[in-house]
């Protein structure tokens, strides 16, 4: 496994008493994935993203890609939004054709590799309503990470390679899709979810290095033996 890749190990390992879970949610283009792989890697533990999901495909015997436009956001979803810009506005969850596991079982599925990945490793955890499972989870951290409209575009268009005015249509469909899939499976609104997290940074006014680095301290403290 590669340091700050999925379930790999990277730096020197923390000690402490028992695993420990960090979970980061995030809007789109805020620097979520970036920050978790680097934080995983500096703190060296594990970092799960996209793994969660093939796992969970994995135990529903189906294939990652034919469940993954159910998913908060994902590849197939900035496609559908790509395909559909000049037609009309999308609907963020396109289920295949063929038969899939629901939305439910997806996220049974998920919410089940979360909370064994939180039981036996310490480990980064993007997405996914983390902070929602997790939330008795004795050594648990949890993060939300916002940005300015104008650095999450910026951040969109380079990473995708789209125009400007595409980056902000897909930041406002994947907000669109976040916020139904947080009311999905926590039953409340997202700006009241917001109150649940430890620690929210906006990652425009801090810069990701920064942001990384006091998440890191943050963590390092949080977390330290008694």
């Amino acid at each position: 496994m590669q340091p700050g890749r999925s379930f790999g190990m990277g730096g020197v390992a923390m000690r402490s008493e028992s695993p420990f879970v960090i979970t980061i949610s995030r809007q789109l283009g805020s620097g979520g994935a970036h920050i978790g792989r680097k934080l995983a890697t500096d703190l060296g533990i594990s970092y799960a993203d996209r793994d969660i999901l093939e796992r969970a495909a994995e135990s529903l015997q189906v294939r990652a890609e034919d469940i993954e436009a159910q998913e908060e956001s994902a590849p197939s979803f900035l496609q559908s939004v790509l395909e559909s810009y000049t037609f009309a506005v999308p609907e963020v969850s396109c289920i295949p054709a063929l038969e899939v596991p629901s939305f439910g079982e997806l996220r049974e599925a998920e919410a089940e590799v979360i909370r064994e990945l939180a039981t036996r490793q310490s480990v980064v955890i993007v997405g996914r309503a983390g902070f929602h499972l997790l939330a008795k989870h004795p050594r648990h951290l949890s993060i939300f990470l916002f940005a300015a409209l104008e650095f999450r575009a910026n951040r969109v268009e380079e990473l995708y390679g789209i125009s400007h005015e595409q980056a902000l249509r897909v930041i406002e469909e994947s907000d669109r899709a976040r916020r139904r899939y947080i009311q999905q499976v926590t039953g409340r609104p997202w700006t009241d979810i917001l109150l649940r997290f430890d620690v929210t940074l906006c990652t425009s006014t801090l810069g990701l290095m920064l942001a990384e680095r006091v998440l890191c301290e943050t963590a390092r403290i949080h977390f330290r033996p008694t």
